[in-house]
């Protein structure tokens, strides 16, 4: 009687054991999914983020756009009125046409020159539009490769997600099984 008393106390001390392993490796995948949700939760902050960026980002851009559009058409309509009006001075027409001695070529290439003198700081402004449109151009492109590496980032988060959920409910299906036996 004592060995028989011996084994089943061997055994049942086993199942304890047996038990608790099953209850550690459960709390540790509960644990590591905690975790893996709160970096998945992070992450998608940071998508929300970058989403937020790059539509602050395309507004500038449409708004220097605008601006340099603005500027074009002043630049365009600056050089029409020097050729057709002689300058935004209104005597400068009549003294090259009251001047005998100046050829209608010198005349155009005088107010050739006038024109592109007013658009001189005009020009500078503009390729500073141009500059930042480019700067952020580029910027949005930094910014979509950012959000394309967080959605690979969540999609793989989520599927160790997936994977550890998957283990987590196959031991704790196994184990009630298992636990039922006894």
């Amino acid at each position: 009687m004592t060995m028989t008393g011996q084994a089943s106390a061997d055994t049942l001390d086993d199942q304890r054991r047996r038990v608790a392993a099953i209850v550690d490796e459960l709390e540790r995948l509960a644990t590591e999914a905690d975790s893996l949700g709160e970096r998945y939760s992070d992450t998608l902050a940071q998508k929300d983020a970058i989403e937020a960026e790059i539509e602050e980002t395309e507004v500038k851009i449409f708004e220097y756009q605008k601006e340099l559009a603005v500027m074009q058409a002043n630049l365009v309509n600056s050089a029409k009125r020097s050729f057709v009006s002689g300058g935004s001075a209104g005597t400068l027409s009549s003294i090259l046409g009251g001047s005998g001695s100046l050829t209608d070529a010198m005349k155009r290439a005088y107010l050739g020159s006038a024109a592109a003198n007013i658009g001189a700081s005009n020009t500078d402004a503009m390729q500073g539009l141009i500059d930042d449109i480019t700067a952020e151009k580029a910027k949005l492109e930094r910014q979509k490769k950012d959000l394309a590496a967080t959605a690979t980032t969540l999609a793989s988060r989520l599927a160790a997600s997936d994977r550890l959920l998957e283990q987590y409910e196959g031991l704790r299906a196994q184990s009630l099984r298992d636990l039922g036996n006894l």
